[in-house]
């Protein structure tokens, strides 16, 4: 056995094979750099990006003019959803060799994870100017030319990159991710369908076909094209404007006058359905792409898994939103907030494969359904049993002094202000905590598979 042999098992997708190879080769040769590179390309094409990284680092501190190892290197820290950090390493390695397209593709793919479309397409330009072929660069900037709205140029990228080779599920993609920029979600469709029948588990492909049914459908897809327009807006800018319609409908509810009053509930009843369809976006969104055959396609076995227990606390979250619209209870929106958060968190468990990781994630979803569970309980058993001790002990403090609670304006001040102490305590903050878990769950997810061994579940 010799390097060749790794090299050839490699090419044939017998990463398992080459990695005992490797290591075979590297007991009677510890110091050979070249063995340890390709032991390290064994364990990536296995999915163990944490076993890789160490063995590229490794190289680097032995050989720090190793370039190809640092692009390994940058490759691994992407698969665990350390963009700047791949960025940095991709970085060195073009700094050594400026002149490898490849490198630049790469750069590209990480600036692209890292919502930089101009600067993306920048690099993936330069990988084509020194070599027009490189199908990575190709197929990054044409997605990257409809990403900042250069969709005649992006529709006749993808097309070349798709005559090229027909037959290649990811120029397919290409063309469909290009359609769906587009707003042509139907020819999306298409394209993301002959990928997956060439490539049944092309995952970019499974992906694109969700993305494009969830646009072309009739009654959510104008929120779909609203989120994607929202994801290529910063984040204060959003945030000034939840806050700026949110004190637009509290001005005017405060007036006597029916249509201001009547907008201002209007502006608010909105405000909060946005705000709790994109809490719980991918468990909604499942749940209708689970509802059409094209759309099941598009579902992992996982993601079903997922949808069939977030489908309890949606609908519920749903029953209680209704209520609330509906004239209910003021404290509705807490319980449906719990509940979407809960759905949330449920979906976010299954979007990883990593054991280690799919168990910290259940933990986070059992202690939030835990949490929904006692807001449930409290709200309608314990608080207003307090509620009504508060009253009880007003009442009887006001017949001491010979008035009537509703009389009493200061001792009907600190009642109601023991009850709303009350309710935050034991109701707005623990709400305020789900919301925070499910808001961040994407961040806290890649946090634990920054960490985690590279077991895959």
């Amino acid at each position: 056995m010799s390097l060749s042999s790794i090299q050839f098992l490699l090419s044939r997708n017998r990463p398992e094979e080459a990695e005992r190879v490797a290591r075979g080769l590297l007991a009677k040769d510890p110091e050979d750099l070249s063995i340890l590179f390709f032991l390290g390309v064994a364990l990536l094409d296995q999915n163990k990006p944490k076993q890789a990284e160490e063995v590229f680092r490794d190289i680097i501190g032995q050989a720090p003019e190793f370039t190809d190892a640092y692009f390994m290197l940058a490759r691994c820290l992407s698969e665990r959803s350390r963009h700047k950090e791949a960025l940095k390493a991709i970085g060195t390695a073009i700094e050594s060799d400026p002149d490898d397209a490849t490198y630049h593709g790469l750069k590209a793919s990480i600036l692209f994870q890292l919502n930089k479309p101009t600067e993306a397409l920048q690099s993936a330009e330069t990988g084509l100017a020194l070599d027009p072929d490189d199908d990575s660069c190709r197929f990054y900037k044409s997605i990257l030319l409809g990403q900042v709205g250069r969709h005649e140029e992006a529709d006749a990228e993808a097309h070349t990159l798709l005559a090229d080779d027909p037959d290649e599920a990811t120029s397919h993609c290409a063309r469909g991710w290009v359609k769906q920029l587009a707003g042509d979600a139907q020819a999306a469709e298409q394209h993301f369908i002959e990928a997956l029948r060439i490539d049944p588990g092309h995952e970019d492909a499974r992906i694109g076909l969700a993305e494009s049914l969830k646009m072309g459908n009739p009654l959510l897809g104008w929120l779909m094209r609203g989120l994607l327009w929202m994801g290529r807006v910063p984040w204060y800018y959003l945030l000034a404007g939840i806050l700026a319609a949110s004190m637009t409908g509290r001005f005017l509810r405060k007036f006597e006058d029916p249509l201001p009053l009547l907008l201002g509930k209007g502006v608010q009843g909105l405000l909060m359905l946005l705000f709790m369809v994109m809490i719980c976006y991918v468990p909604l969104f499942n749940l209708a792409l689970a509802s059409s055959r094209k759309g099941r396609l598009a579902l992992s076995d996982d993601e079903k898994t997922g949808l069939k227990w977030a489908v309890v606390p949606l609908v519920a979250g749903f029953v209680f939103l209704v209520i609330w619209v509906m004239g209910g209870l003021k404290s509705m929106p807490f319980l449906a907030i719990a509940c979407f958060s809960v759905a949330s968190l449920i979906s976010e468990v299954m979007e990883t494969t990593r054991a280690q990781v799919r168990r910290s994630m259940k933990a986070i979803a059992l202690v939030a359904a835990g949490v929904a569970a006692y807001l449930f309980v409290f709200y309608f058993t314990y608080f207003p049993a307090m509620v009504a001790e508060l009253l009880v002990d007003a009442t009887i403090s006001a017949s001491k002094e010979g008035t009537s609670p509703g009389n009493n304006a200061e001792l009907l001040s600190e009642t109601m202000q023991e009850v709303i102490t009350l309710r935050k305590r034991f109701i707005d903050y623990p709400t305020l905590s789900l919301l925070i878990a499910a808001g961040f769950r994407v961040d806290i997810r890649e946090f634990f598979e920054r960490r985690s061994s590279d077991a895959i579940d």
